[in-house]
C-alpha cells in the first residue's frame, strides 16, 4: 500500500516540478514535433497553395487548398483525417471551370461551428471576382455544392471570408468598390433560414477613412450571435488593424476597436492581414506590421475576454530583429492555448521559414520562437495555417517549393515541456500577493496594484485556467470553475490585460 506523502517532501516535489517549468534556454522550442509529412494529393499539381487547416470537436483534422495546373482552371479541395487517423483522397469543392484567385489574398478560407464547415474563395473572372463557398453540416463528412454569395453584386475585389453560425447559416465578408467614389467598402451579409442571402452591412464604416484595399478580412461567429470582423484601415497611407463588432447577429456594426498603438509603415500589405480565433467569449487577434516609428516587422497580438467589446494592449510575440520581411501570421486558440504561426527570414541563413510560438494564458505572456521549417534548403514557404486539436495536439500546414514547384507540407506536434513558457523569468511580483501560501483549504489572492478591466486568473502547470475572479481580489478554495478540488502541486496567479505585473507561484499541499 502506497504511504500518503509528508507536507515538506509534497512541498519539495511541487517546487521541483515548478522549477522543470521555468522558461528554456533560447532556441528551445515550445513544441515537440514530428516528422514533416508532404500531403500527396498535392505532388501532382503545378499549383498548391492557401492551405488552411482546422480541427473539429469529433477530434478529426481537415485539410483544404487550391491546386491546378492551368491558371484559371484551378480548384478546391479538402482532405479530412478522423482521430488518430491518416488524411483520406482529396474531395473537391469548386467545379474548377471559374478558376480560383491564389495571387494575392488569402484566397481561401476554411470556419467551423460546432458541425458546420465553411469553405470560401474568390474566383478568378478580373472584372467581377466573383465570392464563392462550399458547406458541410456533418463535420465535414460530406460536403454541399459550391454556392455563390454575391449574385447581386455587380463589381467587386473579393478578399472575401465565410464563416458559419452555430445553427449552419452562413456569414460573408468581403471588399467592393462603390461605383461612383472607387472608394473600397468592406459588405457582410448573412443567409436566412432559407439559404438567402439579406441585405448588406458594413463592419468598416465607424472607423476612420477607407478599409484597406490588398487585405483580407476575417471573421469570427461567437456561440451568442455576436459576429466579430478584423481588418486593416488605410488611414493616409498608414495601416491600422480593427475589429468591427455586431451584437444583433449582424445586422449593423455600431463600432469598431482599433488595436494598433501605432500606425503602420507600409503602402501595399499583401500577406498582412489580421487573423482571429475565439473560445466563448475569450478572443485573440494577431497581425503584422511595420510601425512607423521603427520600420521594423514583427508580429503583434491582442486579447479580450469581453467577446471583442474591449482588447488589451498590443504586444510583440516575435523574437526577430525586425529587419525582413515577415507575413502571413495566422492563430489558433482552444481555451488558454493559444498557437500563432508566421512567415519570416531565418536571421542566420536568411531562408524563408515558417515560425511558431504558443502562448498557455490566452495571449498575454508568449514562449520563445520556434522554427518550424529549415532543412538548410533556400525554400519559398508560404502561408502557414495552424489549429489546435480537443486533446491540444498542433497542426501547422504550408506550402512549399523546395523541390521547384509549390507542395502542401504539414507536422503535427504537442506542447514541449521544456520548452513552453510557464512564468516570466525573475523574481515573484511585488503587487500580487497570497495568504497562506502554501495553502490546504483555501488562499486569498490581491492584485495590490489595480486596473480597470483586470481580474485574476489562476493556471495549472499545462497552462489550463482553472479558476478566476471578477476583480482583483480572489479567495481560491483550491476547485476549478466546476467546483471540483484539483490536485496538490504548483498553480500560477496572473492579472489579465496586466502583463507588467507579473506572475505569483502558489502551491497547494493536501
Amino acid at each position: 500500500m502506497r504511504r500518503p506523502l509528508s507536507v515538506a517532501v509534497t512541498l519539495a516535489i511541487a517546487i521541483a516540478v515548478a522549477v522543470a517549468f521555468q522558461p528554456s534556454v533560447a532556441g528551445a522550442g515550445p513544441l515537440a514535433l514530428g516528422p514533416e509529412q508532404m500531403m500527396p494529393g498535392s505532388a501532382a499539381y503545378a499549383v498548391n497553395q492557401r492551405v488552411r487547416v482546422l480541427f473539429t470537436d469529433d477530434g478529426a483534422s481537415h485539410l483544404a487548398w487550391v491546386r491546378g495546373t492551368t491558371i484559371g482552371s484551378e480548384e478546391v479541395v479538402v482532405a479530412r483525417a478522423p482521430a488518430g487517423g491518416g488524411y483520406g483522397s482529396e474531395v473537391p469543392l469548386s467545379s474548377g471551370t471559374n478558376g480560383v484567385r491564389w495571387e494575392f489574398g488569402s484566397a481561401l478560407t476554411l470556419k467551423a461551428s460546432g458541425d458546420n464547415l465553411v469553405a470560401t474563395w474568390e474566383g478568378t473572372n478580373a472584372a467581377n471576382r466573383p465570392v464563392w463557398f462550399a458547406r458541410s453540416t456533418d463535420a465535414g463528412s460530406t460536403w454541399e455544392s459550391e454556392v455563390r454569395a454575391d449574385p447581386g453584386t455587380p463589381a467587386e475585389r473579393a478578399y472575401a471570408c465565410g464563416a458559419p453560425f452555430d445553427d449552419g447559416r452562413v456569414a460573408q465578408v468581403w471588399m467592393v468598390y462603390d461605383a461612383m467614389t472607387a472608394a473600397p467598402e468592406l459588405y457582410w451579409r448573412a443567409q436566412d433560414g432559407g439559404g438567402t442571402f439579406g441585405t448588406p452591412s458594413f463592419p468598416a464604416s465607424s472607423s476612420p477613412q477607407v478599409p484597406c484595399e490588398c487585405c483580407n478580412p476575417d471573421q469570427e461567429v461567437l456561440a451568442d450571435g455576436t459576429v466579430l470582423v478584423a481588418y486593416r484601415n488605410n488611414e493616409n497611407n498608414q495601416r491600422k488593424c480593427w475589429v468591427a463588432r455586431s451584437t444583433d447577429g449582424g445586422a449593423s456594426f455600431p463600432s469598431s476597436v482599433v488595436l494598433d498603438s501605432g500606425g503602420a509603415k507600409m503602402f501595399a500589405c499583401p500577406g498582412q492581414p489580421p487573423d482571429l480565433a475565439v473560445d466563448g467569449q475569450d478572443v485573440v487577434v494577431v497581425w503584422v506590421k511595420a510601425p512607423v516609428s521603427t520600420g521594423l516587422w514583427h508580429v503583434y497580438c491582442a486579447a479580450s475576454t469581453d467577446g471583442g467589446a474591449t482588447f488589451g494592449p498590443d504586444q510583440v510575440i516575435d523574437d526577430s530583429n525586425g529587419a525582413t520581411f515577415t507575413s502571413h501570421p495566422e492563430v489558433a486558440r482552444r481555451g488558454n492555448l493559444v498557437v500563432a504561426g508566421w512567415v519570416a527570414n531565418d536571421p542566420v541563413t536568411t531562408h524563408r521559414e515558417v515560425w511558431a510560438a504558443v502562448s498557455l494564458d490566452g495571449g498575454q505572456n508568449w514562449s520563445a520562437e520556434q522554427a518550424i521549417t529549415g532543412d538548410g534548403v533556400n525554400m519559398n514557404v508560404e502561408a502557414p495555417s495552424v489549429a489546435i486539436s480537443p486533446a491540444n495536439e498542433i497542426e501547422i500546414a504550408w506550402q512549399d517549393n523546395r523541390d521547384g514547384t509549390d507542395k502542401i507540407y504539414r507536422v503535427r506536434g504537442t506542447l514541449s515541456p521544456t520548452g513552453v513558457l510557464e512564468t516570466p523569468a525573475g523574481p515573484s511580483s511585488p503587487w500580487l500577493t497570497a495568504a497562506p501560501n502554501p495553502f490546504t483549504t483555501g488562499t486569498t489572492i490581491r492584485l495590490e496594484r489595480p486596473a480597470a478591466g483586470t481580474r485574476l486568473v489562476v493556471h495549472d502547470l499545462a497552462g489550463r485556467r482553472v479558476a478566476r475572479s471578477t476583480g482583483t481580489e480572489l479567495f481560491w478554495d483550491g476547485r476549478d470553475d466546476r467546483g471540483v478540488p484539483v490536485a496538490a502541486g504548483v498553480y500560477f496567479v496572473r492579472a489579465e490585460h496586466a502583463p507588467e505585473v507579473g506572475t505569483l507561484r502558489i502551491v497547494r499541499i493536501r
